[in-house]
C-alpha cells in the first residue's frame, strides 16, 4: 500500500494506521520516502536554495522512521485494560480513550512476518461507533531524504 500527501518543510508527522472495524492485522517493514513533485495548488513558498536541504539534520531527533520492521523489543502497553499487550519500541498506540473504548489486543507476531523475525499483530475484539484503533509513529519530515 502506498499513501501520498504533502508536508511542508520540517514539519511534524504521524505515520499512522487507523482501524474503525473489528479486524485483525499485521504490520511490518514499512518505508518513509521523499518524492519531489508537482502539487495543486502549489504553496507559495518562493524559491528555496539547494543548501537548504538537509541542513541541520543532527537537530530533528524524530527525523527517520524507527523499527519499520517491527523487530523485537516490545513493550507492554497495558494489563487488563480495554487497549493492551506488547508494541514494538519506537511505536505506540493512539487509540480513541472515552467511554465507549475500542477492545485491542497488541502482540509480537513471529508466525506471520513480512521480513526479519517478527511483525505486530493488532487484534480488535469491539469497535464502538465513532473510535479509532490507531499505532502510530511521530516523526519530522526532511526533504530529499529517505
Amino acid at each position: 500500500m502506498t499513501a501520498t500527501g504533502y508536508v511542508g518543510t520540517t514539519e511534524g508527522a504521524y505515520l499512522m494506521i487507523s482501524l474503525s472495524v473489528q479486524a485483525t492485522l499485521w504490520a511490518d517493514d514499512f518505508v518513509v520516502s521523499f518524492a519531489p513533485q508537482s502539487i495543486a495548488p502549489t504553496p507559495r513558498l518562493g524559491p528555496i536554495p539547494l543548501s537548504f536541504f538537509g541542513m541541520h539534520v543532527e537537530n530533528f531527533l524524530l527525523s527517520q522512521l524507527l523499527n519499520s520492521g517491527f523487530e523485537p523489543p516490545y513493550a507492554s502497553i497495558g494489563v487488563n485494560n480495554p487497549i493492551s499487550g506488547n508494541i514494538a519500541v519506537n511505536w505506540y498506540d493512539n487509540s480513541s480513550w472515552g467511554v465507549s473504548n475500542p477492545t485491542v489486543t497488541y502482540s509480537q507476531d513471529t508466525t506471520n512476518p513480512h521480513s526479519g523475525t517478527s511483525s505486530q499483530k493488532v487484534s480488535v475484539q469491539t469497535m464502538p461507533t465513532g473510535t479509532y484503533v490507531q499505532l502510530a509513529q511521530s516523526l519530522t519530515l526532511i526533504p530529499g531524504q529517505v
